[in-house]
């Protein structure tokens, strides 16, 4: 009986944790819109966005494959709604190789459907990555430290702007920064032996090489 209702708090948090989380990222219960940062990685989506309409509409080798931004909205970062691939208009944006962007116009290439439609859907799948690794951190929180800091670390992590605004950005992609963490505090326990220590280190070197690229 006591097993079953350990289990039932365990299933319990995990749920509640990943709802709360995928909650927070779509609505925003905090009302940080007016906050900096919202607006920050709204204008770095919009260059995924732009690099998207560009390779889609003169392939993707278009400029060098490299993210694009138009050159009157280098001050600003790019616009949500800017739609002008005009070579003389557009300049590589060569802050970051931009992998996400050469990854979503693969997948775009063979989803047929418009544009918006597209960034919403990558948006909501990005933020259901950064629920998950999120969830897998609490649950380690729960499991190491006890259910109420648990539940304080999800309350703190609700009310967070560096989690929520960025939490579905397809320009930051902030699963992948947190999913390093999230794998060695669960992993390097178990690396024991050569073998799996071995394999350990690949996969934290795999997740660093995907994020930096």
């Amino acid at each position: 009986l006591n097993m079953e209702k350990v289990l039932s708090k365990n299933i319990l948090f995990i749920v509640v944790s990943a709802f709360v989380l995928i909650l927070t990222g779509l609505f925003n219960f905090s009302a940080l819109e007016n906050d900096y940062f919202f607006h920050f990685q709204d204008e770095s989506d919009g260059i995924v966005r732009q690099t998207l309409v560009c390779q889609r509409e003169l392939g993707s080798n278009f400029m060098g494959g490299n993210l694009v931004i138009a050159k009157d909205q280098i001050s600003t970062s790019a616009s949500m709604s800017v739609t002008t691939c005009e070579a003389d208009k557009m300049v590589p944006y060569v802050s970051q190789y931009g992998i996400q962007a050469k990854a979503l116009s693969i997948i775009h290439k063979v989803v047929p459907v418009g544009i918006d439609r597209f960034i919403l859907i990558s948006k909501i799948l990005t933020l259901l990555a950064y629920a998950l690794v999120m969830t897998l951190f609490l649950y380690f929180v729960f499991q190491e430290f006890g259910e109420i800091t648990a539940w304080v670390v999800l309350i703190l992590l609700s009310l967070s702007q560096w989690t929520i605004l960025f939490s579905k950005s397809i320009y930051w992609f902030e699963f992948l920064l947190l999913a390093p963490f999230v794998f060695t505090i669960l992993a390097y326990p178990h690396a024991v032996g050569k073998k799996k220590f071995s394999l350990f280190c690949l996969g934290v070197f795999i997740l660093f090489f995907i994020k930096l690229f």
